[in-house]
């Protein structure tokens, strides 16, 4: 049975990566734009809170094992995994330390990272005007589902109440705050919503502008790929950087983490993490 498991997801890898298609170029190519990313983020921000949280059962690679799970239960992976890195960064508490997030849209990350760590204060960075609103909803109507969240990685933050979060809408290619004011900065799937690679760069250079320690990256970087994935990547334009070009921004250290779980199947994640 897990033979044909196995089988039957690796398959879906390959459906769902375009890989044979886009090498025997039979399948369209996909190019987004940043009207595109805006508008798709604007439309799935104003729908009402509930619908926000993505139950439906899906397919998906995790420690080289494929299960069914949903994009929720994966998104709370990407929720450990910043955990783990701030600790590594900050200290188990963070206590009176600054962090941003670039690309905050409903408060699904940053809400349950305020819980784990409440002697912090975090600051949220959207693109998006719908989803700072978006943000003060699910704090009010998801709060039970924050708090769980935070509890699965540290029992007593279960408890917690998000402590003092900012959101603003803003570019990431133009933070509108000053040198060094945060001590992280961090991303979750965001350059991979960017169309253009020399803005990516921009916001990596942006970040690193205003941090004062380090700035942390949840993205589907070159460095995780496979052969299928980065198919994938190549054939639609998305976001697939060495974690290298960090060095050439400015950044003093750059740690690659490989993660245990997969992305739609479509591509892998790594964690980066870069000293200022």
């Amino acid at each position: 049975m897990a033979l044909k498991d196995d089988l039957k997801g690796y398959w879906q890898v390959a459906k769902n990566t375009q890989y044979l298609l886009s090498y025997l170029g039979l399948s369209n190519r996909f190019k987004r734009t940043q009207d595109f990313t805006y508008d798709t983020y604007t439309e799935f921000f104003s729908r009402d809170t509930k619908k926000l949280k993505r139950v439906k059962q899906r397919l998906a690679r995790i420690n080289n094992q494929f299960i069914t799970t949903t994009t929720l239960a994966l998104e709370n992976e990407f929720i450990k995994a910043h955990a783990q890195a701030i600790s590594s960064v900050l200290g188990t508490e963070a206590t009176g330390a600054k962090l941003l997030e670039v690309g905050g849209g409903y408060g699904r990350t940053i809400f349950p990272l305020s819980c784990i760590f409440p002697q912090a204060d975090f600051y949220a960075l959207e693109y998006t005007a719908q989803g700072p609103e978006a943000a003060k909803k699910y704090l009010e109507e998801g709060l039970s589902e924050i708090q769980g969240v935070a509890g699965s990685f540290k029992a007593e933050a279960a408890q917690n109440h998000p402590r003092f979060i900012e959101f603003r809408q803003g570019d990431g290619k133009a933070i509108h705050y000053g040198d060094k004011e945060f001590d992280v900065s961090y991303t979750n799937l965001v350059l991979e919503q960017i169309p253009e690679p020399a803005d990516h760069e921009r916001i990596m250079a942006e970040m690193l502008r205003v941090t004062r320690k380090a700035s942390c990256f949840l993205e589907p970087w070159h460095d995780a790929q496979d052969l299928i994935t980065l198919g994938f990547l190549n054939h639609n334009d998305y976001f697939r950087a060495k974690s290298e070009v960090l060095y050439r921004i400015g950044f003093k250290k750059v740690t690659f983490i490989p993660l245990g779980f997969q992305h739609n199947l479509r591509f892998k994640l790594g964690y980066v993490i870069a000293e200022v």
